[in-house]
């Protein structure tokens, strides 16, 4: 159950990475101009603070390397590849999949060792004992310390401190014949439990592919940001050739020429920090796939339209089927009713047949009494019954500890459909908002191109001065920011979906 846990507050911290985390803007406006407002601090795990110092690190400039130097080497070693190999590949190599395919091994031998009981069991015993006689001729008990041999009477000739050389070879076969569903029992619980290792294995499955998917959209929103970076660029240093031109012309003060310099660099330092989140993207594409020493990045291919998503509560019905956690605790729940099979059959008698042969004697070669060495062939076969009287109370208590473990799976299927249904509930409220955020989004974007070709042409004129135009120019690269997170925003959230209800990640092509 420890390990079902984790996975359960994996899926919560995917379903907030997909609502909230957001990356930094493409272009960060003068913090002069109070009228555009920085972008915040992105939130969510698509930020680790774990991950960006380490890069940025490997990153750092030197008078050898300069940064974009860094950058372009970086992004090199990038091997371009569709979604679906990418899944196909963290399906093979992902260690947390690897770990779980063997768990599931693990479960399927504990399967052959419970039905080892169905099979004949064949003991070989060879003993050598050094002993007093009392007439029993080497008839052992080795499992009584202190009690070697029992029963006759020491024979003529032979005195109490008189010792001889004991002997016994012996091959025993024991076949079990009935014992009222104890290892019947046994083995249902064992298959019940591979049951369950398999459900496990399948809810990681889920959780490598949807890590992969949205470390895929995550670099495909980076690929853009970083577009919507260079263009910001180029329109920052045309606004400088304006704003350069009308000074020179006597036109336009000097300090529209600084301000219009100072915004290029700001763009230029968009743009290091959009190839820098790229680059980190990458990374953890890698990760997500399993193979962190190597960077991947999606083929260039067109993004396709958003599928429509079924109504919430076909959704939840869908859920409710499907979810591995939800198949696993009815899996959990016919393995403990197994286990209480085969502790019921304590109860009863344990009927099982025996052959066995052996050789044993002494060996009194030169020995004081005179007696000489002797060995003796024998061989039996019977059925015992073993009848169980009293045993402490022992199986009712085993009882009465496996009803209890059923009735706490009960509160645990309860809280997962809650868990379950919220989650569903969740993804599909994230949808509908993807869906309304991109349609604004569109509109912000055209509305932002409106004013800054007006504030332009504006400019050119006369009619305005730098700040408007910067403040246009701001706006638009804001809106083309906000635009391109919200439309991989919408697949994402369709993924995130999918997910909730335990279906495969709907991939692009």
């Amino acid at each position: 159950m420890h390990h079902h846990a984790s996975l359960r507050v994996l899926v919560a911290s995917l379903l907030v990475s997909a609502a909230f985390a957001r990356p930094a803007a493409a272009q960060e406006p003068a913090a002069a101009e109070p009228s555009v407002p920085a972008e915040p601090d992105p939130v969510g795990p698509a930020e680790a603070a774990d991950v960006t110092p380490v890069v940025e690190e490997e990153s750092l400039p030197t008078e050898e390397a300069p940064l974009s130097d860094v950058s372009v080497s970086l992004r090199d070693n990038v091997k371009r590849l569709p979604l679906t190999e990418a899944v196909e590949l963290a399906l093979r190599r992902h260690p947390q999949l690897v770990a779980a395919r063997e768990r599931v091994s693990s479960a399927e031998t504990r399967v052959g060792q419970a039905q080892a009981a169905y099979l004949p069991r064949v003991d070989g015993w060879l003993q050598y004992l050094r002993a007093t006689e009392n007439g029993a001729l080497t008839s052992f008990m080795g499992g009584m310390p202190g009690f070697t041999r029992v029963g006759g009477s020491i024979r003529d000739n032979v005195e109490w401190h008189h010792s001889f050389n004991n002997f016994l070879v012996a091959i025993i076969a024991r076949q079990q014949i009935y014992d009222f569903g104890r290892t019947a029992g046994a083995v249902g619980a064992r298959k019940a439990s591979v049951k369950v290792a398999k459900m496990e294995e399948k809810l990681v499955e889920q959780v490598v592919v949807f890590g992969v998917t949205q470390a895929f959209y995550e670099v495909r929103a980076a690929r853009e940001t970083v577009r919507v970076a260079e263009e910001a660029l180029k329109n920052s240093e045309g606004i400088l050739e304006l704003a350069a031109a009308g000074f020179e012309a006597g036109l336009r003060p000097p300090s529209e020429k600084a301000r219009a310099e100072a915004d290029v660099a700001a763009a230029e330092v968009a743009l290091i920090r959009a190839n820098l989140e790229l680059d980190i993207s990458r990374a953890r594409v890698a990760n997500a796939i399993g193979v962190a020493g190597q960077a991947f990045e999606p083929a260039d291919r067109e993004l396709p339209q958003p599928a429509p998503v079924a109504e919430l509560d076909e959704s939840v019905d869908i859920a409710l089927r499907n979810r591995p956690e939800l198949r696993a605790i009815d899996f959990r729940r016919e393995a403990l009713s197994q286990n209480l099979r085969s502790v019921r059959g304590r109860q009863y008698p344990d009927i099982y047949s025996l052959f066995g042969v052996n050789s044993r004697g002494h060996l009194n070669a030169n020995h004081p009494s005179g007696h000489e060495s002797y060995q003796r062939f024998n061989w039996n076969v019977g059925v015992i019954v073993n009848i169980p009287m009293f045993q402490g109370l022992a199986v009712r208590k085993q009882k009465e500890e496996i009803r209890a473990e059923m009735r706490a799976l009960d509160g645990d299927q309860e809280a997962v459909v809650q868990a379950v249904i919220l989650e569903v509930k969740q993804a599909m409220a994230i949808v509908r908002a993807a869906d309304e955020a991109a349609r604004a989004a569109q509109k912000g974007v055209e509305a932002a191109d409106v004013a800054l070709e007006t504030s332009r042409g504006r400019y050119r004129a006369g009619l305005a001065n730098l700040i408007e135009l910067i403040d246009a120019q701001a706006a638009y690269v804001e809106a083309r920011s906000q635009h391109v997170r919200a439309t991989y925003d919408r697949h994402l959230a369709r993924a995130v979906l999918a997910f909730s209800m335990g279906q495969s990640v709907p991939q692009s092509p």
